[in-house]
């Protein structure tokens, strides 16, 4: 059964649930941007973002700095490994020709350059040995009286060699390369010096 409600004639314009209007805290305070006012966080951020040209400077002088100390030592380093490396295959040039001589029977004989900047076999036989610039050879001198100078080392069929040795100079400082004969071994000593015993008629 339907109900009805019958209302007064004076309710008629009534509204029974009176409609309150409502708006969020926010919209009653109205939002304003000042372009003179506190800065907001990106304007903070944005403004350490990057470097100021004074920084700029300050860095790139202390890598000049740096690169003025590092560069002669990284340079001094490169001819020093240079020097010990072109050693190395000089005193495997010496041993190797006397190991030659031994397994072939045969005489071979080295012969430094006029300018002592290479070395080779008598007559240009066999491979030349070129010193770099970073060491060259003093002298070349053999067992005698006063230790005579001599361009010419030779190594024998028997096992031996004559009894030499060099004075080599270069940024690792002066060294002695002695070749003793019996063995046919190279032995370096810092400094130049005279090999005990060498010096006999």
């Amino acid at each position: 059964m339907p109900i009805s409600i019958f209302l007064p004639a004076s309710m008629k314009n009534t509204t029974l649930f009176p409609m309150v209007p409502m708006a969020w805290p926010e919209a009653k305070v109205p939002m304003r941007i000042s372009l003179h006012g506190k800065r907001t966080d990106l304007e903070n951020t944005s403004k350490f973002s990057g470097f100021t040209l004074m920084e700029l400077v300050v860095v790139m002088a202390l890598m000049a700095v740096i690169l003025s100390v590092s560069f002669p030592r990284i340079r001094t380093s490169m001819e020093a490994d240079q020097h010990r490396r072109a050693v190395e295959r000089f005193i495997v040039m010496l041993e190797n020709s006397g190991k030659q001589a031994y397994e072939k029977k045969e005489e071979i004989t080295l012969v430094l350059a006029a300018d002592g900047r290479s070395m080779q076999g008598t007559g240009g036989e066999g491979d030349i040995f070129d010193f770099p610039d970073s060491f060259g050879v003093q002298t070349m001198r053999r067992a005698g009286k006063d230790f005579p100078e001599t361009r010419e080392i030779g190594f024998y069929p028997e096992g031996y060699s004559d009894p030499v040795f060099f004075w080599i100079d270069g940024v690792r400082g002066r060294r002695t390369l002695i070749m003793h004969p019996l063995i046919m071994r190279v032995e370096v000593v810092d400094g130049f010096i005279f090999p005990e015993g060498w010096d006999h008629e």
